[in-house]
């Protein structure tokens, strides 16, 4: 997450209701009922103070969300759980992520794709199904991309596979344009090598594609 202080006198309320009638999910701003609540992450050492909340439900609430953010020159942050260290988002347009659930499993390929807020109890869950596994952290709470995202040491399986991020195969990610990119090694190495430990730092990930592992015992 990123965030500073800033003034947002500039921003008027008609300019926020034509923002909240282009996305699916709600727009909050201080004052607001749910405000507070969607603000919060699990980690009560930081408070944050947003201009504005864009509670997205898909990509495209993140797409309108960047791109306001950039007409009037406003920081983003971008939220699902809150577990990890942050900077502080005041004056900032936060993007809350938990909404975005959708989740699939390839036991083919090995693979699983989910959305920006799924956590890891709900994938390992469904990758054990078919007898795989990621290599996720210790805590079931927390999200999926927020963590593979910044690393991701597996406390089970890190010492045979290595970092969480070394297994990104692709992921969808809204840049600082407002552009919806699907980044992988083919189509943008480079930006694919930068979200690797990047967090959210390059832009922000709405889907993300992962390898898994044939797990029959611990």
């Amino acid at each position: 997450m990123a965030g500073v202080r800033t003034s947002v006198t500039h921003v008027t309320n008609e300019q926020v209701d034509q923002l909240a009638e282009r996305v699916t999910g709600p727009v909050l701003r201080p004052g607001d009922e749910g405000y507070p609540g969607e603000a919060e992450g699990f980690n009560l050492a930081f408070r944050h103070r947003p201009a504005l909340i864009v509670g997205a439900a898909n990509a495209s609430d993140v797409q309108q969300a960047v791109r306001f953010a950039g007409d009037h020159g406003l920081p983003v942050a971008v939220v699902a759980t809150g577990h990890g260290p942050a900077v502080v988002a005041d004056g900032a347009v936060m993007i809350t992520t938990w909404r975005m659930t959708d989740m699939m499993v390839d036991p083919v390929r090995q693979v699983a794709r989910v959305e920006a807020g799924v956590r890891w109890r709900r994938a390992v869950d469904r990758a054990a199904t078919v007898g795989l596994a990621p290599l996720c952290g210790s805590s079931p709470t927390v999200g999926v991309v927020g963590y593979t995202l910044g690393g991701g040491l597996s406390v089970t399986m890190g010492r045979a596979h290595g970092w969480a991020s070394d297994q990104m195969r692709s992921l969808d990610v809204v840049t600082a344009d407002g552009e919806l990119r699907h980044v992988s090694a083919e189509s943008d190495p480079d930006l694919l090598w930068a979200l690797r430990g990047g967090k959210s730092n390059f832009g922000v990930v709405t889907a993300m594609e992962f390898g898994l592992f044939p797990v029959t015992r611990l």
